[in-house]
């Protein structure tokens, strides 16, 4: 399988879910595939690509063109790092109130500490 390796199959969104970090989890469920495609599948795990979901009972071939995928492989930005590290706090704490809630109100804190070494 190359690098522009392309899969195309009929399926449902079966379920949506939105994550700590701004991203949704898809569900998705094909129809009956074939040993080819269900291979080609397989070749795709973990590997990062686009998208495309259209509802329509007809193929859309290789009509649709997508742009190059650049995937910046190399650290977390210091923002990143320290959402990571909020959201792991959060994990083993006591869950009173959701993830993003959490995030907030800690950055909050952190911006208050670093107002008052402003302010002296």
């Amino acid at each position: 399988m190359t690098s522009n390796s392309k899969l195309q199959a009929q399926a449902t969104i079966s379920k949506v879910m939105t994550m700590c970090d701004n991203t949704v989890r898809l569900w998705v469920d094909t129809q009956d595939m074939g040993a080819e495609d269900k291979a080609a599948l397989f070749g795709l795990y973990n590997k990062i690509g686009w998208f495309l979901f259209a509802e329509a009972e007809e193929s859309l071939g290789d009509a649709q063109e997508l742009p190059e995928v650049h995937v910046d492989r190399g650290e977390k930005t210091p923002s990143e790092r320290l959402r990571a590290v909020i959201y792991r706090i959060w994990e083993n704490t006591s869950r009173v109130r959701n993830s993003e809630d959490f995030y907030r109100s800690t950055m909050e804190d952190i911006i208050t500490k670093m107002k008052a070494k402003i302010d002296g």
